[in-house]
């Protein structure tokens, strides 16, 4: 049991040791600076009334952002809860790099397409579970969240939320 638990952080662990550094938070695109902070978003995830919030940060002296992403889903049986855990480095102005881990057991490498205003993150790996997050800048300090899964029919929306900054309503 205990080993089963500690399994991702080893390979968490040992994922990151791998990885030399390039760049430091002052060098990543502007698209992360622009995401950091804390922001919440209401609606609907996964079929059910929703509360959403991500909070966007450098960590480890700079050498990679890191996002907490939490969904509260109101269900028939209680509040479901999902969270996630991601870490992007920077290789250039137009790629990053990192992995995604969540309380579904999921632990995914991410390649990463960076534009000026959205980061484009594909997860997952060939022959097992694939999907893929835009993560859009909007107008009004917005940014739109969307998520879809590689199906057997295509690619498949499976999730959308707008967010606001924290505290800016």
């Amino acid at each position: 049991m205990i080993a089963r638990l500690l399994t991702p952080f080893f390979a968490l662990a040992l994922l990151a040791a791998a990885w030399s550094p390039t760049t430091q938070a002052a060098d990543f695109p502007p698209v992360f600076r622009a995401l950091e902070g804390e922001w919440r978003a209401e609606g609907e995830a996964f079929g059910a009334s929703a509360k959403s919030s991500m909070i966007w940060a450098p960590t480890l002296d700079g050498e990679f952002y890191r996002i907490v992403y939490r969904i509260e889903m109101a269900r028939a049986t209680g509040i479901e809860i999902f969270e996630g855990v991601g870490y992007y480095q920077a290789l250039s102005a137009e790629s990053a790099r990192g992995f995604w881990v969540d309380n579904s057991g999921d632990l995914h490498p991410l390649t990463v397409k960076i534009e000026p205003s959205a980061l484009t993150s594909h997860w997952g790996t060939a022959g097992g579970k694939q999907g893929r997050t835009v993560y859009r800048l909007t107008a009004g300090d917005s940014v739109e969240v969307t998520d879809w899964i590689l199906a057997e029919e295509g690619w498949r929306r499976f999730n959308r939320a707008v967010f606001r900054r924290a505290g800016a309503d």
